[in-house]
């Protein structure tokens, strides 16, 4: 295995196959499309003849023993740590702790990139529990590299740490721009998700559209899967606003990525109510596709997602009046394409897997 190119795993025992279109699967892979990189995935739940094919043919996935998260890296890092001079690991807990404590034992000259995937509520946990920021200030004090999503949570880790920490966001996959098809911007509003759980807000968004409608003629479209519980009611919302059948619109959803960049590039913005968030990977996506953003105020990444608001607003959680002014206030907006083409630029430079893993990589040889 050792060569010599950066020896660079993510240990992640529970990733499934859908994790290798997020963060735990992108960058690994992203570095290891480098020349200077080999790069793999360790994980118990990898199937190889499951979903997105096309990244495992071009990727190195180790499988783990499906036993407890804990004890699959450990033993993990007992019989390979030499092997691998970066381990990436997530969150900050007691988990994270003993593996890195392990990894540095055993290969001293190793280094570890802590991605902390943290939010509000996870700030406010280490602000009041002395006994949690403990472990969480030991973990980060021995990793090499930090990162938060987001400059607002960055900001919020310097009422209880000392130590600094980077801001890496998450990002979107780029994809062939010939494979994506070519429709002008329709005047309609796009979400993506898993649409009726508590924190997409899905019922806000339906209930703002609606207080919003007679004032406008765009659309509304809802791509994802749609949580059985919430079924109900939507059959509920149709009855009460019938003339809205054929503007609001469930198209179910979409796994095939050239498919749903189009979908993204139809609309001329798009809409995320939710109620919270850590980093959603939908946000970059949309931005990567040239979509103006109106996002909720518990969405971390805010400043990230709009370039300081220059793309987009910002909504109260969980206010219809809030979301059906912002809706308005956008149908009311002149259209421009070379505002569209900013977007999707200042996403390519910013927000790509790409963009993102040049400056994890320069991080790490600065640490090297």
């Amino acid at each position: 295995m050792k060569n010599n190119k950066i020896q660079f795993v993510t240990l992640y025992p529970n990733c499934p196959n859908y994790g290798l279109v997020k963060d735990v699967g992108q960058i690994p892979y992203t570095l290891g499309q480098s020349e200077h990189v080999d790069s793999y995935l360790a994980s118990s739940f990898i199937d190889e003849q499951g979903e997105h094919k096309e990244i495992i043919e071009n990727f190195s996935i180790i499988k783990l023993q499906k036993w407890s998260t804990f004890f699959s890296g450990f033993f993990f890092l007992l019989r390979n740590s030499r092997k691998f001079d970066w381990i990436n690991i997530y969150h900050g807990g007691r988990r994270c702790y003993y593996w890195t404590r392990l990894y540095k034992l055993l290969n001293p000259k190793g280094r570890v990139y802590l991605k902390l995937d943290l939010s509000y509520s996870g700030c406010q946990m280490y602000e009041k529990s002395a006994k949690e920021l403990k472990i969480f200030e030991k973990t980060i004090g021995i990793s090499d590299i930090v990162s938060v999503e987001s400059e607002k949570i960055r900001e919020l880790t310097k009422r209880f740490t000392k130590y600094p920490i980077q801001v890496i966001p998450n990002g979107y996959i780029s994809v062939d721009e010939q494979c994506i098809e070519r429709t002008l911007r329709e005047k309609k509003f796009l979400t993506v998700g898993r649409l009726g759980t508590p924190e997409k807000a899905t019922d806000i968004l339906l209930e703002a559209f609606a207080a919003s409608a007679k004032e406008h003629e765009w659309s509304l479209e809802l791509v994802g899967s749609i949580e059985e519980s919430f079924k109900h009611e939507i059959d509920i919302f149709y009855k009460k606003y019938p003339e809205l059948i054929n503007r609001v619109i469930f198209k179910g959803p979409i796994y095939n990525r050239e498919q749903l960049y189009a979908e993204y590039r139809s609309a001329r913005t798009f809409v995320l109510p939710s109620r919270w968030e850590a980093s959603p990977l939908v946000g970059p996506e949309a931005l990567g596709n040239g979509c103006r953003m109106i996002l909720s105020d518990a969405i971390p990444p805010i400043k990230e997602l709009t370039n300081n608001l220059e793309f987009g607003r910002v909504v109260e959680t969980g206010s219809v009046e809030s979301l059906k002014q912002a809706l308005i206030l956008e149908t009311r907006r002149t259209y421009s394409e070379v505002e569209s083409q900013m977007i999707i630029e200042y996403a390519k430079n910013n927000l790509s897997w790409d963009s993102i893993c040049d400056k994890l990589y320069a991080l790490m040889i600065k640490k090297n």
